[in-house]
């Protein structure tokens, strides 16, 4: 049988034609959707994100400051203002309300963890064990997420976590019928995960003052596809004077 026939046969898949149904929650960025295979966010999953800075080597920390929660707005604002509870655990920083609700965010409709807080505060005690920072913000991290309280749970974490505790966090996501968004130092990129989606993003500098985000498409569950595209979180002076054509 010539090779074109064998290719011709319907029963044959193949990979590279191979979509992902598209039922994904838009992420709010156009150029972010179209790269995705579900157009958005996959449903009742696990995601991780991995920050790093331009020019340097893939570390164990988290860059601050590059634009993470600020790819997150248009969800936690589409999340809350359908009424939905979305959890933030373990935010680089201290989160600013009144800029959360000028981004039209229901801050009423969000929860924030802080588990060093939380374990300087314990007291000891026979009923109190005492805390271990990290592990009890993944053990609230499960919780929330299987207990179908948030439509969203997105956590910051620095230290290496094992396959089986991310399977654990992604199994929690389809019992609470949850998106959990984890983000990881960049180095993570080398280890095996089980996350349906994972992105590396990298901010890119602009001349008109823009804070501007590289989001490259490293894993995705059911899809050969990859690639990157690049978004705009907000505008800087120069771009919004074009934008007026002064």
């Amino acid at each position: 049988m010539a090779l074109e026939e064998l290719l011709a046969d319907p029963r044959i898949w193949r990979a590279a034609e191979h979509h992902v149904e598209r039922s994904g929650r838009s992420t709010g960025h156009p150029a972010l959707d179209a790269l995705l295979p579900q157009s958005g966010w996959p449903a009742d999953t696990l995601v991780e994100l991995l920050p790093r800075l331009p020019g340097r080597p893939a570390g164990n920390t988290l860059p601050r400051g590059i634009g993470v929660l600020s790819l997150l707005l248009p969800t936690l604002r589409a999340c809350t203002a359908a009424g939905q509870r979305v959890a933030l655990i373990e935010p680089p920083g201290m989160l600013h309300a009144p800029a959360l609700q000028a981004a039209g965010v229901a801050t009423d409709k969000v929860l924030v963890v802080d588990s060093r807080h939380a374990a300087s505060a314990r007291k000891p005690g026979p009923g109190n064990r005492p805390g271990n920072g990290p592990g009890d913000a993944l053990w609230a991290c499960e919780q929330i997420l299987a207990s179908a309280a948030c439509a969203l749970v997105c956590m910051w974490h620095r230290s290496p976590l094992s396959v089986s505790r991310l399977r654990r966090l992604k199994l929690a996501c389809a019992r609470g019928h949850s998106l959990g968004i984890l983000v990881r130092p960049a180095v993570a990129q080398t280890a095996a995960s089980p996350a349906a989606l994972r992105l590396g993003l990298k901010p890119v500098s602009s001349r008109l003052g823009d804070q501007r985000l590289e989001v490259a498409l490293l894993r995705a569950e059911g899809s050969w596809r990859q690639g990157r595209c690049e978004i705009t979180l907000w505008a800087g002076p120069a771009s919004a004077q074009t934008l007026r054509g002064e």
